[in-house]
């Protein structure tokens, strides 16, 4: 008998603005608790959860919202810098975004007052995704839609582009590799944005105003 995958989110975040693109950081930032970006039509908010996956005494999902910067414009892509820091005094945030105007824009902040960023152009088309290298990294390459790949000194943070946005979709699905058939299925009425959790087998997409998490087993 075959057995049915589908399922409903494990936990779920309600959000302000609606949700185009959401991203966990990858990298460890010295702090027990998961950052979180997710972006707008016009903001970006960054946040923190913890799961009862790896805290036994929270029941369910912890979230915390830490920021939100404004954008002014439909965030297309964010990703997060290994800069980033929640163990430092004070803290340090950074992450860039794409936009619609085909900017990059670099964004570094303290959560107190320090709030900055910076504009990066030279594409002439829309920017499909952003990618930060993982170690040491002095640039930017960018792909986009006007069919180049753009290379940029920028401090010390490397980021890549790439991939078009999929077509939305009413399916959320989890593949393993070593499996023929989807293991696991969810319903998501629109779906944007999709990232994995750094150290669990736990992902999240965007929605309508929501933040949607599912869990595969452990």
């Amino acid at each position: 008998m075959k057995q049915d995958a589908t399922r409903n989110a494990a936990y779920t975040v309600d959000c302000e603005d609606y949700v185009h693109v959401v991203e966990f950081n990858p990298f460890d930032t010295g702090d027990s608790g998961n950052l979180i970006a997710y972006g707008g039509n016009n903001y970006v908010v960054i946040g923190t959860c913890t799961f009862q996956e790896e805290e036994a005494d929270i029941e369910g999902l912890q979230y915390k919202t830490l920021q939100t910067i404004h954008h002014g414009i439909r965030v297309g892509g964010i990703a997060w810098s290994p800069e980033t820091r929640l163990d430092s005094l004070p803290p340090v945030i950074k992450f860039c975004t794409s936009a619609a105007d085909m900017k990059i824009r670099l964004f570094t902040s303290d959560l107190q007052d320090k709030n900055e960023y910076k504009v990066l152009e030279g594409h002439s088309d829309f920017i499909n995704g952003l990618v930060f290298d993982p170690k040491e990294g002095h640039g930017i390459a960018s792909v986009s839609d006007d069919h180049t790949c753009r290379w940029s000194t920028i401090n010390e943070n490397l980021f890549a582009t790439t991939g078009y946005p999929g077509k939305m979709a009413s399916q959320f699905q989890i593949h393993h590799l070593g499996h023929p058939q989807p293991i696991l299925l969810g319903s998501v009425v629109v779906g944007s944005g999709l990232s994995w959790h750094r150290t669990l087998p736990l992902c999240v997409v965007g929605g309508d105003h929501k933040l949607l998490f599912w869990v595969t087993e452990m």
